[in-house]
């Protein structure tokens, strides 16, 4: 999970740096996902804004 994140993250400043659009790109990292959080996302249910994961 950690080198996914770290892929997007890398992702993400590559296009930041080398972009001439006026807006920014940046990668947040809100934490694992935990495979039940991720069923029940998928079905449609919403996740709590103040859910922390980990």
């Amino acid at each position: 999970m950690e080198l996914l994140r770290s892929h997007f993250r890398q992702t993400a400043e590559m296009l930041d740096s080398n972009t001439a659009l006026t807006g920014r790109v940046y990668f947040k990292n809100f934490g694992d996902l935990e495979f039940e959080k991720y069923l029940s996302l998928k079905q449609g249910m919403f996740s709590k804004k103040h859910h922390s994961f980990g």
